[in-house]
């Protein structure tokens, strides 16, 4: 989830940069930066970051996206499927200690 939090923060700040017309150094460079993905450059890391730029470069060019909606959106899905998952794991493991416990 930290990485739409980052997508949604560094689109702001491109978007502002813009409306002022004052340089910035782009998406990417900002997601690189606000995600840590700098510091880490695992596959794992390097395939997020990478669909975080198309998915950017996709909901631009759409003209009836909002960028800043569409990013919230997914942060908050992947909340919701985090927390669901956790629970069956967490649900999991109860039923594999009853089983436990009655042999």
């Amino acid at each position: 989830m930290r990485w739409f939090e980052a997508a949604r923060k560094v689109h702001l700040r491109v978007t502002e940069a813009e409306r002022n017309r004052s340089y910035n150094f782009g998406f990417a460079h900002y997601l690189d930066t606000a995600s840590g993905a700098y510091e880490n450059v695992t596959l794992p890391v390097l395939a997020a970051f990478e669909t975080l730029k198309a998915a950017y470069a996709v909901a631009q060019h759409e003209n009836s996206t909002d960028v800043d909606v569409y990013f919230e959106y997914a942060a908050r899905t992947c909340s919701r499927l985090g927390a669901a998952r956790r629970g069956r794991v967490q649900q999991l493991e109860q039923s594999r200690a009853r089983r436990a416990a009655a042999r």
